[in-house]
């Protein structure tokens, strides 16, 4: 296994893995990180070019960009911060039989929002 080892103090360490692989991926093993520096790890088969490319792309790596998934995760969460900002009323039980269209509604979005937060739980 050969190793590159790059000078960074952050990293957003799923869009480096998703960029080496694009770019390498049959040579690539993975990535670890330490204080101040994150290692590509690659095979013995990898060519001093794509050792070249893969310190090129770690070297250059904008940890701000998020990836897709991470985008999806970021939306779902704000999603469920804001159902719970919206949900922080209770309900009030004897008012419930006395239910209303506001009732109604407000019992809906929170069925909604505890079906959020047990998604969320299980990671679904």
């Amino acid at each position: 296994m050969q190793h590159i080892t790059v000078k960074r103090n952050t990293v957003n360490f799923d869009a480096l893995n998703d960029d080496l692989r694009d770019a390498l991926d049959e040579v690539v093993i993975g990535l670890s990180t330490r204080p101040g520096a994150v290692i590509v790890h690659l095979s013995d088969e990898a060519t001093s070019e794509q050792l070249a490319e893969a310190q090129k792309i770690a070297i250059s790596h904008d940890e701000t960009v998020i990836t897709t998934a991470q985008t999806v995760e970021l939306a779902q969460s704000q999603s469920l911060y804001a159902a719970r900002d919206a949900n922080q009323e209770k309900i009030d039980a004897d008012r419930v039989w006395r239910v209303n269209l506001r009732t109604f509604k407000q019992m809906i979005n929170k069925i909604a929002w505890l079906e959020q937060e047990i998604r969320d739980l299980r990671g679904i």
